[in-house]
């Protein structure tokens, strides 16, 4: 069995030994079973890579192989740490098998430590070290082994600091007693030994003496105290620098001086630049010749005036406090109250003239007006009463038409349908979408198509719920719009996009059939219109969309720009809008009376 393999000692990889300095020998149970001295080591890209053959038989089969090796300069034999197990496969010369040859000693290291503290460096071994810490360095004695010595340093420093002080008149410190301000500089010893040069910035101030006059009235709070009686107060303060600042007041006291007064008045009462409202004793402080306050007590009535006020409605004139009055308006009057004070009247008078008025209306066969029935058009006038009492006359400008009745179907003999129809507002219109595909005249129609969708493969069920889609030119074909080419049954239009937009005095959602919408929602189908989302055929991508979301009818308004005109109902909106539509989209088509 062979074996290849790199040999480390302490964890270093052994290397660079001279020729057959180096002997590896293998042992099972004790006997050698094979030595190998290193004379050509390595394979390309492995350098150091040594070979050991490992001699047995059969019966060796799963024993351990462990190794020795040799190292004949320095005459020494070291212990491998690691085995292997033996395979008999009576191949040498293959290497299948790969150790790292281990090998831990410590016959050769001498290791020596010391502690020093210095301030600020400290050199050893030709090194100069500024900063503590443990610092290491190898030897080698004479038998060649090294010798590990270990620096553990402690660098304490010099200290240089200063701080600013400010003294009254003088300053002790270092020893010595400072009077004038400057720097000064003392060496002291930190607690490690080593200098700590300090520098004081010193402010020596000086304290400060003065005085003031001051007159005051009655009383004089200075100081934290209170002064009634004229003479010289002292108190020692500090100054911003913290010295003493003796200071000397020499106070004058001079003393204030009360009167009062009654009065009554009406309302309000001004007095000493105020406006009193209320009765009650008011003060007002003066000056008297000497500076010092003059106290005056008002003692004051208020009597109050009285307001009021009354509404009238007269016709055509009104009598009051003496006068006639002929237009509306406010009218006020002053009388005397029995404390003297004004009472002030307000009149608010409404004077009602005969009055005139009109109005238009409309109705079909007859109108019911103020107790009577009239059927022919004409003016009629009623005469009521105001509120007031006064004279109405009331104008009714009445036309008279006959009432609008809508046949329940109508026969498209050209498609052979019947359509019902519907009242709204004031027009016939068909109920349903067409779904004819012949025009009146029997021509066939060029786009008239069913909404594509595989849950109408056979597209019969969606003509009957949505009609058919049919393009602008579709539904107005050339060169006439009208008469025997029309889409729509004799007496029968497309409608226009204002009578479209009419449809909105309905709220939609009365318009709309609520099966053939999205749901939920919340459609009734009142009116009977019974709308309902057909959908459309978008021409741009050739593709049928929106079925159950939307709906569009064409209107016969033509533009000469590349859009048409059309009624547009969404499932989430409720007002059918006017829109342009793409001509050669597809949508539907209803019909009304002419």
């Amino acid at each position: 069995m062979a074996v290849t393999g790199l040999i480390y000692i302490n964890g270093v990889e052994l290397q660079g030994v001279e020729d057959y300095q180096i002997e590896i020998a293998c042992f099972i149970d004790g006997a050698c079973r094979g030595t190998y001295r290193i004379f050509d080591v390595g394979w390309p890209g492995y350098p150091h890579l040594v070979f050991s053959n490992v001699y047995g038989s059969p019966e060796d089969n799963g024993k351990q192989v462990s190794y020795k090796v040799y190292d004949h300069a320095k005459a020494k034999e070291y212990i491998v740490e690691e085995t292997l197990v033996y395979e008999y496969n009576g191949i040498l010369g293959a290497y299948p098998n790969f150790l790292e040859f281990t090998i831990t000693t410590d016959d050769c290291e001498i290791t020596n430590e010391f502690y020093v503290t210095v301030c600020e460096e400290y050199v050893w071994d030709c090194r100069t070290y500024d900063e503590s810490g443990t610092y290491p360095y190898t030897y080698q004695t004479d038998d060649g082994c090294d010798s590990i010595v270990t620096l553990h340093l402690t660098i304490n420093k010099m200290f240089i600091t200063e701080f600013f002080h400010a003294a009254c008149e003088s300053y002790h410190w270092g020893g010595s007693m400072r009077t004038t301000s400057g720097e000064h500089v003392h060496i002291f010893q930190t607690v490690a030994g080593c200098d700590s040069i300090v520098t004081l910035h010193l402010t020596i101030n000086e304290s400060a003496t003065s005085e003031f006059w001051h007159t005051a009235c009655d009383t004089y709070t200075w100081d934290g105290g209170t002064h009634t009686a004229s003479g010289d107060y002292m108190h020692t303060y500090q100054t911003v620098a913290g010295c003493d600042s003796i200071v000397t007041l020499h106070l004058t006291i001079n003393e204030s001086a009360t009167s009062e007064f009654w009065h009554t008045a009406c309302d309000t009462y001004t007095w000493d630049g105020g406006t009193h409202t209320a009765s009650g004793d008011y003060m007002h402080t003066y000056q008297t010749v000497a500076g010092c306050d003059s106290i005056v007590t008002l003692h004051l009535t208020i009597n109050e005036s009285y307001d009021t006020e009354f509404s009238i409605t007269a016709c055509g004139t009104y009598t009051w406090a003496g006068g006639t009055h002929t237009a509306s308006g406010d009218y006020t009057y002053t009388f005397t109250a029995v404390n003297g004070c004004d009472s002030l009247v307000t009149l608010h008078l409404t004077i009602d003239d005969f009055a005139a008025s009109e109005f238009w209306d409309t109705a079909c066969d007859t109108y019911t007006w103020d107790g009577g029935t009239h059927t022919t058009s004409g003016d009629y006038m009623h005469t009521y009463q105001t509120v007031a009492g006064c004279d109405s006359i009331v104008t009714l400008h009445l036309t008279i038409t006959p009432c609008l009745v809508c046949p329940a179907t109508v026969y498209d003999a050209a498609n052979s349908i019947t359509y019902n129809v519907v009242e709204l507002v004031g027009k016939c219109w068909f109920k349903e979408n067409i779904r004819g595909t012949k025009y009146q005249d029997g021509t066939d129609i060029p786009f008239a198509k069913p909404y594509y969708h595989p849950i109408f493969p056979d597209s019969s069920q969606y003509k009957i719920d949505f009609g058919l889609l049919y393009t602008f030119a579709s539904a107005f074909p050339e060169p006439t719009r009208a008469g025997e080419r029309s889409i729509c049954p004799e007496g029968w239009r497309i409608p226009t996009s204002s009578e479209w937009a009419s449809l909105n005095m309905h709220d939609v959602v009365h318009l709309k059939h609520p099966d053939f919408w999205l749901t939920p929602n919340d459609h009734t189908n009142n009116t009977g219109a019974d709308m309902r989302a057909a959908g459309k055929y978008n021409g741009t991508i050739k593709r049928f969309e929106n079925l159950y979301g939307y709906t569009a009818w064409w209107s016969s308004d033509d533009p000469a720009s590349e859009t048409g005109v059309g009624g547009v109902l969404r499932y989430n909106c409720n007002i059918l809008e006017i829109m342009d539509i793409t001509k050669t989209d597809a949508i539907s088509v209803r019909c009304i009376m002419e």
